[in-house]
């Protein structure tokens, strides 16, 4: 039925009505026989009124995805470069503070077996107590640099002054020199150095650092616009990083929360300003080749090229494969297929292992 035959058919409908409803009384007591008013029916489907009113069904409207951990924010905070911070994690250094609200935390050996955290936020506000913080290491300031992030450390290693120098895109404050840094009376020196909000953004003040992203920055991942189930994954309900007989952190899956809870030196790893257990909604395990530097054991490791590793979310796991041509690219990451990798919202851990050391990852 055509939209003048519609029309018509109401409009006849609606006289019928009126003249029913405007008899009177007496009419009404008077009519012996009843008359069946046919039916119509009014369709408004090509009514072009109904596209006009439709409510809003975007709930991301206007915003785009935090690059690195895919909430939905505003492009004037997706701007805003962050912080990476290095974290003391030798076990009488436990337990850390405020590391919880890192988006990214990266795990890497060190010298001595042991490793040492890199912590990346998109948000540090208000946070008055971050650490303890520690010394550089020139690999882990150069990831930074990829996420063109201002490095914030307490020292570094001779390969990392050098790369303090002259790296030409490193922004970094060091609390050897710079404002901004307080020791706890209460814990043994060098486990004891801290900073804050306050005393980050102050020292970005006072060096006049660009607070937004540079040109030249490439985002880190792609992520699913929500939760997605990996089909082609196999169970992970807990992974083991094992390095060393010292250093072997774990991961458990919590069904419940959909998150992997962490675990190392035998015991809860937790942050001893929120009272929580570190949580992640991304396990990415990086192979990378590991050299040793000299007779001090200072370690390279080698984020340029290529090589494999795995992604651990929603109690699944898949292999992945990861390559960046120089140290000016950023790290690409793609599926088995060769597809792009897909993480899911939410926090990630990257655990960065020897590339000789694939059985170090234990999956149960």
């Amino acid at each position: 039925m055509n939209k003048k035959r519609i029309l018509s058919a109401f409009l006849v409908s609606m006289m019928g009505l009126s003249l029913f409803t405007g008899c009177g009384k007496k009419e009404q007591e008077t009519t012996t026989e009843a008359t069946e008013e046919p039916t119509y029916t009014v369709t408004l489907t090509d009514s072009p009124m109904l596209n006009e009113t439709a409510p809003e069904t975007d709930p991301h409207k206007g915003l785009v995805q935090n690059d690195l951990n895919g909430e939905w924010v505003t492009p004037e905070q997706a701007k805003k470069r962050p912080v990476a911070i290095m974290i003391n994690n030798i076990d009488v250094a436990l337990p850390q503070s405020n590391i919880e609200q890192a988006d990214i935390i990266y795990d890497c050996l060190v010298e001595g077996g042991i490793t040492r955290l890199m912590a990346i936020y998109s948000d540090w506000s208000n946070l008055d107590r971050i650490g303890p913080v520690r010394s550089a290491r020139h690999y882990y300031l150069r990831k930074a640099v990829e996420y063109d992030a201002v490095y914030v450390h307490f020292g570094y290693s001779t390969y990392a002054q050098s790369d303090c120098s002259n790296y030409g895109r490193l922004d970094n404050i060091n609390g050897l020199y710079d404002g901004g840094f307080y020791r706890d009376t209460n814990r043994v020196a060098p486990h004891n150095a801290y900073t804050s909000s306050s005393g980050i953004d102050g020292q970005i003040e006072s060096y006049g650092y660009d607070k937004e992203h540079h040109d030249w920055y490439q985002k880190p991942y792609k992520f699913n616009e929500e939760d997605t189930d990996m089909a082609n994954g196999q169970p992970a309900n807990k992974v083991t990083i094992r390095h060393n007989d010292y250093s072997d952190p774990w991961f458990e899956y919590d069904k419940e929360r959909k998150e992997y809870l962490r675990f190392e030196y035998g015991d809860v790893h937790y942050d001893d300003q929120t009272e929580n257990q570190l949580h992640f909604k991304n396990v990415l395990v990086q192979f990378c080749d590991h050299q040793v530097l000299d007779s001090k054991g200072y370690l390279n490791v080698d984020f340029v090229g290529s090589g494999s590793g795995y992604l651990v979310t929603d109690g699944k796991y898949v292999p992945v494969n990861w390559y960046k041509a120089s140290e000016e690219d950023s790290t690409h990451w793609t599926f088995e297929d060769g597809s792009e990798m897909v993480l899911n919202p939410g926090k990630t851990c990257v655990c960065v292992m020897e590339s000789s050391n694939t059985s170090g990852f234990i999956v149960e």
